[in-house]
């Protein structure tokens, strides 16, 4: 877990929340020769939010089973409790994927998916605050707190690309990939894994693993609005101008790594240990009219 460091703004206000969730799921699938039909639906309720969730996937194989297309659909209803309005807001999202599996050899496959999302509503969390000194008398500056304020759409692209390597003189087999994220919030991520599965014996697998995650911040990411001439509203209204101080949409880099043990007791039971580093650094970023140090 990343530690937020000190910023030019002061230290981000933090508080402790304490939230119940109830959610279930409900899958279904069926086999049509070489097409393979599932589909889903979900709900999760808590005291502010109600999520809707559904999904339909199709996965085809041909080329004698050495290729598999997967063609998705997926897509939220969400209702929002907001503290400061009545009734609750809206938010929905559809995330549309295609992908394909390719077996090379007996010993290597690939895979390669893109990813579409969008998302419309009140895209901001009513829990972000963003802060502003403002001068209520000559040379007299009060101390501001107010709602964040995001786009009310975003949308997303994802690229995937893995590939799966078998290595029997070792028994065992090294998976790769790279992901590239970019939205129309000015942000940017790449994440490159590496993972080792080491089979010992029948039933024990050993799994280490790296990863790396570079992200860049959104273009209205700032911990403090002070300098600016942004006058905060006084709600979320998910139009210009922008700004947001949640850390999830600053500049970050990560490197984790760790290990993870599964052994097989029976059939259809397994247990899993890990353990796992994370090394990172958090920058929330600087306004574009602050001044240069």
């Amino acid at each position: 877990m990343a530690n937020l460091p000190p910023t030019p703004g002061g230290q981000v206000p933090l508080a402790n929340m304490v939230e119940e969730r109830k959610a279930w799921t409900l899958d279904f699938s069926r086999q049509f020769g070489g097409v393979n039909i599932s589909a889903g639906m979900a709900n999760s309720r808590e005291s502010d939010y109600v999520s809707h969730g559904w999904s339909l996937n199709k996965l085809t194989d041909f080329n004698s089973k050495n290729t598999s297309l997967v063609v998705g659909l997926a897509g939220t209803d969400d209702d929002i409790k907001v503290y400061f309005q009545v009734p609750r807001t809206k938010k929905r999202t559809l995330d549309m994927l295609v992908g394909i599996n390719q077996l090379l050899n007996p010993l290597t496959s690939v895979t390669f998916d893109v990813t579409y999302s969008q998302a419309n509503g009140y895209l901001s969390d009513p829990y972000k605050l963003v802060q502003k000194n403002t001068e209520v008398f000559p040379g007299i500056f009060l101390l501001r707190t107010s709602s964040e304020n995001q786009p009310d759409h975003r949308n997303r692209w994802i690229a995937l690309a893995s590939i799966n390597r078998a290595i029997p003189n070792l028994n065992g087999a090294l998976e790769a990939s790279y992901r590239f994220h970019t939205d129309d919030f000015g942000m940017i991520t790449h994440t490159l894994s590496l993972d080792w599965y080491q089979k010992i014996g029948p039933k024990f697998m050993l799994r280490p693993f790296i990863r790396f995650f570079n992200q860049s911040a959104a273009d209205f990411n700032a911990v403090s609005l002070t300098g600016s001439s942004i006058v905060p509203t006084s709600r979320p209204s998910g139009h210009a101008p922008f700004y947001s101080a949640d850390y999830r949409l600053s500049k970050l880099d990560t490197l984790d790594y760790g290990l993870k043990a599964l052994k097989d007791w029976l059939d259809g039971v397994r247990l899993f240990l890990d353990r796992e580093c994370d090394c990172g650094s958090v920058s929330l970023s600087a306004p574009p009219w602050a001044p240069e140090r």
